[in-house]
């Protein structure tokens, strides 16, 4: 079970407004700083956790700066964030860095955008999200990520409106644990107004990733040895065996290939219609629902390599092509009352992860947000989430499902 807790605070906030007569443009400089305790008592997610090696704790120290150009028609923005984080568990202290751009165009029934961001993460971060695989080394490795994104929505009449939007991510690993890969997409949101309270809904999205890594490491007994139900007292004689004796399977309840790397070539594509409905119960009761189905072509070939001193035997190539079906939906309850707001969310979508592959997520949340008055706020979220691969293939994707807690003060 992972519980977080954070407690941001914003320590101070510049703001520089400069007015350009000629331009009618409005400059703005925002800073804020923050502290997040974090307290993960099974963060490999082991059947049989241990303190000294599954117990992640510590907090993470925040800094934010936010420059920004507005005008009457569009805006430009800027965002640096830096993290430091110390734990437990020395091997994790970590300091990160994301930097994004985004540009927006407003013209009379609509506008458009695009931006650029690259992120320079530990995957203790990358890890604790829905692009984690299970796969965790024992240090701070580095993730970075390079993206684009794009959209455009226009009012196209009174009862129609259109929305496109598109993205596209680079992602890199220092860790041969984890896989590279290339995953963008797209899709198309049509509405029609059928009354002021009603909207009509359908959305149309296509995604595709391609991974490609010629040196993964292949290690079941290292890596999933809890989830494989191995006791870690036997990984060190199970790795001594397959070192002296590289062409023996090892029996120990089951049977393992001494296996060390492996190539993989992966492509998977996503197209999924999704149909539903907008809304308003009443000024402050709120619905919003998409339900649809999902195809999953994969096509994947991996390459089992003996790499140990001596062997250089390959094992002949798996080929996994595959067509899966499964239903997607994003549904969301708000209630908003005067200074507080409940939020009931749930989704099952698509993403890709570090190990190379897609998965399908099936996540709800409860938000309750409290705002006393203008300068304090209180949020309580309480998550559940449940990841499987989208191609059906456990052999490379164990099925997981986990809870989170979170606790926010913002002032």
């Amino acid at each position: 079970m992972l519980f977080v807790f954070r407690l941001p605070s914003l320590l101070g906030s510049m703001a520089v407004l400069i007015s350009a007569a000629a331009h009618a443009a409005e400059y703005s400089l925002d800073s804020d700083y923050g502290i997040s305790a974090r307290y993960n008592d099974n963060y490999r997610l082991a059947l049989n956790p241990k303190s000294e090696f599954d117990e992640l704790s510590g907090a993470d120290f925040s800094a934010d700066y936010s420059l920004a150009r507005n005008t009457e028609v569009s805006s430009l923005s800027t965002t640096l964030d830096l993290d430091a984080g110390s734990y437990n568990l020395d091997a994790f202290n970590t300091f990160d860095q994301r930097l994004a751009s985004n540009y927006r165009r407003n013209y009379e029934r609509g506008s458009w955008n695009f931006g650029a961001s690259f992120n320079n993460d530990s995957v203790t971060v990358t890890e604790a999200t829905t692009g984690a695989s299970g796969r965790f080394t024992q240090t701070d490795e580095r993730s970075r990520s390079l993206g684009l994104n794009a959209g455009w929505f226009s009012q196209l009449t009174e009862r129609h409106s259109f929305n496109w939007s598109a993205f596209g991510t680079r992602q890199r690993y220092d860790s041969d644990s984890y896989t590279d890969y290339k995953y963008a997409g797209a899709s198309v949101l049509w509405q029609f107004m059928v009354q002021e309270r009603l909207r009509l809904q359908t959305q149309l999205g296509y995604n595709a990733l391609h991974s490609e890594d010629d040196n993964l490491v292949f290690s079941p007994l290292i890596f999933d040895a809890d989830a494989l139900g191995i006791d870690r007292s036997f990984v060190p004689l199970i790795v001594s065996a397959c070192q002296n004796f590289p062409d023996t399977p090892i029996v120990l309840g089951s049977t393992f290939e001494c296996l060390k790397n492996s190539a993989i070539d992966n492509e998977q594509s996503t197209v999924t219609t999704q149909l539903g409905v907008y809304y308003a119960f009443s000024e402050n009761l709120l619905l919003d629902v998409l339900v649809g189905r999902s195809t999953t072509d994969t096509d994947s070939v991996r390459t089992y390599s003996n790499r140990t001193a001596g062997a250089t035997d390959n094992v002949p190539d798996q080929t996994i092509k595959r067509k899966n079906d499964s239903t997607t939906y994003t549904a969301s309850l708000v209630y908003d009352a005067e200074n507080l707001e409940y939020t009931l969310s749930a989704s099952s979508r698509d993403t890709a992860n570090s190990a190379g592959i897609l998965t399908l997520n099936r996540r709800v949340d409860f938000d309750t947000n409290w705002r006393p008055d203008a300068r304090n706020g209180y949020l309580l979220r309480l998550s559940w989430l449940d990841q499987q691969s989208s191609s059906d293939d456990d052999a490379f994707f164990l099925g997981r499902e986990y809870y989170e807690g979170l606790v926010r003060y913002s002032r």
